[in-house]
């Protein structure tokens, strides 16, 4: 964006201010609060006239302060004739980007060694650490100083010829926060506690990005230089002019970011509407303070605000639309208009999802305020289960803003009112640590008793319970909401408690028991949907009921949910069980794994917990149920399997099949874990197993060869399988399809 001549002066007088100040409130100019050097004074007046300036920093690492204060480059061996030692101390931050740094004095040569007990004693009594570190200065009387700048002080150290640092100056340099600043008006702090908030609800992740930890870092940004806006806002722009198109980009993307979810939605309005309030304010409140007309308190308050919230916020280049017409039928949805206003190409937005990379909030889980929409969506044939990153579905989302209509609706459509939420893989965006939640858990801390016991005649299962990651007995159920629900009155909690109520152990048994009987009684009449949620509910009260888990294993995958299927596998694998029901257990584990890819084998794996399956995991089980409990036509079906995946062909026998495989899962159920597994099965007619394997493959940077004797062996009927494994070759991207020569040692 060009600025015209007039609005650029403006902009330069703004930060070169010589207006009278009216009344100015107390603390906002940089201060002297420890003076015991006669050069404290002189620096103090030189950082009084920088701060009119729009530096960011008050000291020059290169030029210092010019006939104050010179930067010295090269360390003195000697202070007044005395010898003296200097080290830099490196303080290890978060990745590469928050490290800081000090400058260690003493008389005696400073130990190498970082844990010696003088060198840790240097370290604490050094000036203190900051990302630009201690940097050494010389005054004109060849007094040397370590001056460390952090964002609320300057301070000088004076280095001692004994060895020491004494400190002989201190420069509060802007307030420590608001709350700090005596004589703000009321509503102007109420303002910028408002904009805060709401800027803090923004953002395009909230996980744990790596140790840098670059989110935590902008956030602490904003709240450091809060007091800017009130002390020094001119520096909060870039040169006195801040680049308004890259907030512009930002704003955008906001505003992009706000039409994927409700809860964003709402908080950006929150934001727009605080931003606004707070700049009106500080307009007011630069009049009065630096004594400057309304046209250049606007112009900086904008400035300043803008550039305080885009260091803080980084949405340039978000563009999170499957098509972008999407941004429009978003954008009616949340405002609530009506289904005119959101007619588009459903078709290529479902095709668009299949593709997509990520799992974005659906167009459903938007409109759960708006009934009107939700209905004419789902007749578009929108999916009415379709989770975001975290498993969670529109019905949950309709049960947490309590609008009974879409939950109706929702449940007519045939919505899972049993669907669970995990933990999602991407933990940079997210920083969900609790899975288990089911739209009865959301029902029960947000909504109506009439809506939570709709969900209850639904089928909703009272008993679901959710799990904290790494802390298994820190779980929660529906009836652990309820005290904080602010919609329910006193009676319906009351009421609600001993429907929900968890039984004692003892009768949670019993109960669980004559479920899973009345289940497989069911099952047997054919009605799979009912003997279904008995064994869910069965397994809930009693998580140990061991048949019930081998029942819902195959019963889940009959009612067709890969998810619960799978889970029940999985629990009866890790449990005591014998080795005929975890083989059991593997074995449905498999098929499940077969017939949730059999749609579709390039789909999204499937998702437990923290784990992902894929389609891998189908061999994996099969050989694990044949290994712990061998069965014919177990045996038949890895044969089967090995021999229509076979990709290589092999000489020395027709009545030998090899497939070779590279697995990207770094937890694998069989073979070795970590990144790059490769893994070659053999299955050959006779008796006798391959002892070594070697293969051969060619790279971008010539033939590489690597060879193993790590395997499994298998007896399959006539058959005998060597699987071997190795973590292969790192191929250089998903792309690279390398061909592969084997050769084989061992009595086949």
């Amino acid at each position: 964006m060009k600025y015209s001549l007039a609005v650029v002066a403006l902009l330069l007088s703004a930060c070169y201010f010589t207006g009278s100040v009216a009344k100015p409130v107390e603390g906002l100019k940089p201060e002297l609060v420890n003076d015991n050097h006669p050069i404290c004074t002189t620096v103090y007046n030189s950082v009084l006239e920088i701060h009119k300036s729009t530096n960011n920093w008050y000291f020059d690492q290169n030029t210092g302060m010019p006939g104050i204060l010179n930067v010295r480059e090269e360390l003195p061996e000697k202070i007044e004739g005395r010898s003296v030692y200097f080290a830099r101390h490196y303080n290890p931050g978060c990745g590469g980007a928050c490290e800081t740094y000090q400058l260690l004095l003493s008389n005696q040569e400073i130990p190498l060694n970082r844990s010696d007990e003088r060198y840790i004693t240097l370290v604490q009594e050094s000036p203190p650490a900051s990302t630009r570190g201690t940097i050494l200065v010389q005054s004109p009387e060849e007094v040397y100083f370590g001056l460390v700048e952090t964002n609320e002080f300057l301070t000088l150290h004076q280095a001692k010829p004994e060895g020491y640092w004494e400190e002989a100056c201190r420069i509060r340099l802007k307030p420590k926060s608001i709350d700090s600043i005596s004589g703000l008006p009321a509503d102007l702090i109420l303002a910028i506690e408002q904009l805060k908030e709401s800027q803090s609800a923004i953002s395009r992740s909230e996980g744990n990005c790596g140790s840098s930890r670059t989110l935590d870092r902008w956030k602490y940004e904003f709240g450091n230089n809060l007091p800017l806006l009130l002390s020094r806002p001119w520096s909060l722009t870039e040169d006195g002019l801040f680049a308004e198109e890259t907030y512009s980009k930002d704003l955008q993307g906001m505003r992009d970011w706000a039409l994927m979810g409700i809860d964003n939605y709402d908080h950006m309005e929150a934001y727009e509407k605080h931003f606004t309030r707070l700049k009106d304010l500080l307009v007011r409140f630069y009049q009065e303070q630096f004594n400057w007309d309304a046209q250049k308190s606007n112009v900086v308050a904008t400035d300043a605000l803008q550039a305080l919230v885009g260091a803080s916020i980084r949405f340039y280049n978000y563009s999170p639309f499957v098509m972008e017409e999407e941004r429009d039928i978003r954008k009616a949805i949340l405002q609530g208009k009506g289904i005119d206003a959101i007619a588009f190409d459903y078709d290529a937005y479902r095709a668009g999802l299949q593709k997509l990379i990520g799992y974005p909030e659906n167009l459903l889980t938007i409109s759960v305020r708006n009934p009107s929409a939700l209905k004419y969506l789902l007749d578009q044939g929108l999916e009415v289960d379709r989770r975001n990153a975290f498993g969670k579905t529109a019905l949950m989302y309709a049960a947490q803003y309590n609008n009974i209509e879409s939950v109706r609706a929702l449940i007519e459509a045939g919505a899972d009112v049993n669907a669970e939420t995990y933990i999602p893989d991407d933990r940079c965006l997210y920083r969900i640590r609790t899975s288990g939640y089911t739209p009865l858990h959301y029902a029960a801390r947000y909504a109506s008793h009439d809506l939570i016991q709709l969900l209850l005649d639904a089928g909703a299962l009272p008993y679901a319970k959710t799990e904290l990651r790494y802390k298994k007995d820190d779980e929660k159920y529906p009836v652990d909401w309820l005290e904080e629900n602010p919609v329910l009155e006193p009676g319906d909690i009351a009421a609600l408690k001993k429907r929900l109520a968890m039984p004692s152990p003892e009768e949670a048994k019993k109960r669980s028991a004559k479920l899973n009987l009345e289940a497989e009684r069911i099952y047997g009449e054919g009605d799979i949907g009912a003997a279904y949620r008995k064994l869910r509910e069965a397994v809930q009260l009693d998580p140990d009921n061991y048949r019930a888990l081998s029942n819902l294993s195959l019963v889940a995958l009959r009612a067709g949910s890969h998810l619960q299927a799978v889970k029940a596998a999985d629990q009866l694998i890790k449990s005591g069980v014998s080795d005929d029901m975890k083989a059991a257990a593997y074995f449905n584990f498999g098929i499940t794994i077969e017939d949730y890819f059999k749609s579709d084998p390039q789909r999204w794996p499937l998702k437990l917990g923290t784990n992902r399956y894929y389609k891998e995991y189908l061999f994996d089980s099969l050989f694990m149920a044949q290994k712990l409990s061998p069965k014919g036509p177990r045996a038949r079906k890895i044969i089967d399997y090995l021999k229509e995946s076979a990709n290589i062909d092999c000489d020395f026998s027709d009545e030998a099949y090899l497939s070779v495989s590279h697995s990207y899962d770094t937890r694998p159920i069989i073979g070795l874990g970590g990144y790059g597994q490769q893994r070659i099965a053999l299955l050959s007619r006779g008796e006798s197993a391959a002892e070594e394997i070697c293969w051969t493959t060619d790279s971008r940077t010539g033939p590489k060869q690597k060879c193993t004797t790590r395997k499994e062996s298998l007896k399959l009927g006539d058959y005998m399988l060597s699987l071997f494994f190795d973590h292969g070759f790192e191929l250089e991207s998903e792309e690279d399809t390398p061909a592969y020569s084997v050769s084989v040692r061992g009595s086949l």
